[in-house]
């Protein structure tokens, strides 16, 4: 059986670096706060364009159980809190829907970034879970995923589209290596996701 823990901490470095934490300054610049700084940096609330709400910190929609406004303001601790809550609770909603016999690390993590990403009514009306409970191999689920999930209100979304492609390609690697070395591991696939993570965050720009 999948550990949980494992692919949340797998999982976790991973949507950062395709959420960005945005915004280090009042709308209506939108900014990426470098990845190390004072817990007390001002975070502002910003537009999604392509969602059509407003979203705070690692891609955070809602706030105090609210949904994100415009004046919202919150710290770089406070954003770390609410994505940590995220994270798990999401993870949550995930568990009940996947067979975790039928997953190793890494591809949990990679499911719990597509439930952070999109939500798990979409999640559940692709063919990824169906794909995973019945048995289907790890390539099909892969290509499964590569053309899942790449709209925003019925527009193709280029920085979905390369997302799930990398992702895809994620769910095909083999969470060989273990704890210390994995924080290496996860290092070296980020150089990977790096560049597509940055056309898909000059996109929400």
């Amino acid at each position: 059986m999948v550990n949980i823990n494992k692919a949340i901490e797998i999982a976790k470095p991973l949507i950062k670096n395709y959420e960005g934490l945005a915004s280090s300054t009042p709308p209506p610049n939108l900014t990426y706060v470098k990845k190390e700084g004072n817990p007390n940096d001002k975070i502002y609330a910003y537009w999604d364009k392509f969602a059509k709400i407003y979203t705070i910190g690692w891609g955070s929609t809602r706030l105090n159980g609210r949904p994100v406004q415009e004046k919202d303001v919150i710290t770089r601790s406070e954003a770390e809190a609410i994505f940590t809550q995220e994270v798990i609770q999401q993870e949550g909603y995930l568990r009940k829907n996947v067979d975790l016999n039928k997953v190793n690390e890494n591809q949990y993590a990679i499911l719990i970034s597509l439930t952070y990403n999109a939500g798990i009514g979409n999640l559940k009306s692709t063919r990824i879970l169906p794909a995973i409970n019945s048995g289907k191999s790890p390539s099909e689920v892969s290509a499964i995923i590569k053309d899942s999930l790449t709209t925003s209100r019925g527009v193709v979304v280029g920085g979905l589209v390369r997302r799930r492609k990398e992702e895809s390609e994620f769910f095909l690697i083999p969470p060989i290596i273990r704890e210390n070395k994995g924080a290496i591991t996860i290092g070296l696939l980020l150089i990977g996701f790096g560049i597509g993570a940055y056309f898909y965050f000059k996109k929400k720009k």
